[in-house]
């Protein structure tokens, strides 16, 4: 990777084209396996699900939201629920 890095920017320097200052490339593996968006939606509905993780936790590493957002979303859902309807109480209505 290193050396792709290194071509890339002679070529740049070839060229003209001034990018950012020389850096020593870093590069950091993931060490998870590949994942989907509905494998891990699963995966973290589960944990939630069985109560091994809160809302917050879950819908922050679902939609991969920081922490504040993933907050208010918790809000939202659990203010959702606790609405009352004539349908869900009588059982009428849509």
């Amino acid at each position: 990777m290193k050396h792709i890095f290194s071509v890339i920017n002679a070529l740049g320097k070839t060229y003209g084209i001034e990018g950012a200052e020389e850096k020593e490339p870093s590069i950091e593996w993931d060490d998870s396996v590949i994942e989907d968006r509905n494998s891990r939606s699963t995966y973290y509905s589960s944990l939630y699900s069985s109560g091994l993780i809160d809302l917050e936790s879950a819908l922050s590493k679902i939609h991969r939201l920081p922490e504040k957002d993933a907050k208010a979303m918790a809000e939202k859902i659990l203010n959702e629920k606790k609405e009352v309807t004539a349908g869900a109480i009588f059982g009428v209505g849509a």
